[in-house]
Order: C-alpha cells, then sequence, then structure tokens
C-alpha cells in the first residue's frame, strides 16, 4: 500500500468515484526474508528496476519514491489548515500484497478501512467505526464513496501529489540537497529543499517523510511483510 510505503502508497484516481491503482511490488529491504507473507520468493535486486540506493541526485531519490512495494507502513499525517478550513491530523496503516490493499484511517472520530483489488482495481469493502463502536461494513462501492474515502486518505503518499511537488525540485542546480539517514528502522535517501520541503525514501520504495506545501507525514513502521488479517476487512464482532 506511498507508503514511500505502499502505498502505497495506494492512489485512487478522481474525485468522482475513481478506481484504485495497483501498486508496483518491488525488492523488499535488505536483508530479506527467504519468502513474503503471500508465499511468493521476494524480487531480487536483478529482478528490479535498476535504481541507485542509496541515492545521489534528485531524480535518484524521485525514482526511488515511485515504486510501490508489498508491505505493511504506518504513518502519522498532519495537514495545515486555513482561514476557512481547520488542520487535520489522522493516522494511516497501509498494507498490500500481489492482490489486495487494505487502507485503515485513524482519526480522532473514529477508524475506515478500504479494502482493494488490485487486479480488477475495484474496491471491495468499506468500513467505518466511530470511536469506541463496533465497525460496520458493506461490500463492493456501489456509490463511489469508498474510492473517493481512500483518494482523500492516500492522496498526500500518491504518486500524483509527490511528483507535483518533487519533480521541479530536479531541475534545479541551487537549494536542492539529497542525503542519507536512517528512519522508521531503515536506510533512507532524502531529497531536500533550502525552502523546506523534504522527501525521504528506502531502498525498497517506502516513503518515511514527505514535508511540503503544508503537509507533513512521517513514517512510524515499515515492514515488507504482510498478514491476511492487515488485508481482511476488521472484525465486526
Amino acid at each position: 500500500m506511498r507508503t514511500w510505503a505502499v502505498l502505497i502508497a495506494l492512489v485512487v484516481v478522481g474525485c468522482g468515484g475513481g478506481s484504485a491503482a495497483a501498486p508496483t511490488v518491488t525488492a523488499p529491504e535488505p536483508p530479506v526474508s527467504t519468502a513474503t507473507a503471500t508465499g511468493q520468493a521476494p524480487a531480487t535486486t536483478a529482478e528490479r528496476a535498476e535504481l541507485t540506493f542509496p541515492a545521489t541526485t534528485p531524480s535518484e531519490v524521485l525514482a526511488l519514491a515511485g515504486q510501490r512495494p508489498a508491505g505493511v507502513s504506518t504513518y502519522t499525517v498532519e495537514v495545515a489548515g486555513n482561514d476557512t478550513t481547520p488542520g487535520v491530523s489522522y493516522s494511516v496503516e497501509l498494507a498490500a500484497d500481489d492482490t489486495r490493499a487494505r487502507i485503515h484511517q485513524i482519526q480522532e472520530e473514529g477508524e475506515t478501512w478500504i479494502g482493494l483489488d488490485l487486479p480488477s482495481n475495484t474496491v471491495t469493502f468499506t468500513c467505518t467505526a466511530p470511536t469506541g463502536q463496533t465497525p460496520s461494513c458493506r461490500d463492493g462501492d456501489p456509490d463511489g464513496e469508498g474510492a473517493r474515502a481512500a483518494e482523500r486518505i492516500s492522496r498526500v503518499l500518491g504518486n500524483d501529489f509527490v511528483t507535483n511537488v518533487f519533480a521541479p525540485m530536479t531541475a534545479q542546480t541551487t537549494g536542492v540537497f539529497v542525503g542519507n539517514d536512517d528512519q522508521a528502522g531503515v536506510p533512507v535517501s532524502c531529497l531536500a529543499s533550502n525552502q523546506g520541503g523534504r522527501l525521504c525514501v528506502s531502498r525498497s520504495g517506502f516513503i518515511t517523510q514527505i514535508s511540503a506545501a503544508g503537509v507533513t507525514a512521517l513514517a512510524q513502521t515499515v515492514s515488507n511483510e504482510v498478514t491476511t488479517a492487515e488485508l481482511d476487512r476488521p472484525s465486526q464482532q
């Protein structure tokens, strides 16, 4: 599921009920296990796109961010408000394997889960739960609300946002810097501007930090392992 991580980095296109776009599965962070949670061997370095890590140029950082790894990542997100719109803060978990993905958002008011079938690019379920209450779920997405909710939740970590904000930096000759760091327990390469923008990405494409355009997203955990429970709808008991 982004996220950078999955899904992340999972993106739902359009505000009129568009469908979810499938992420690209890439190699996991070294050291790798011999099999993923789906029972399939992880991709080797030779099988994935030729990407430089640690990155040494802005373009290389942006290329890393264009991946969409299988696994699970969790984020804290803050979106600044303005004179007419209050700021928003929430937590989001993005989970994906080769065929399924799930977005799980937690706000003060409650929680939302959205299931995605990647081969068919469809929303398979939407669940909501006001704080302290049992989730209520429905199959499919007949009115497109699940797709719209997924788009709102994942917009911050989506390809369009990352490209629109950070691609212009790759053409700048001054005021832009590339360095290396450790975030969420993994090595990352970071692109930063002296005007405040910052993008950090792991080798396998987990975005671990975005700071730009009034938005801050910081990964708390990233993992290339994903379980069935992290992809299924939540318990309604």
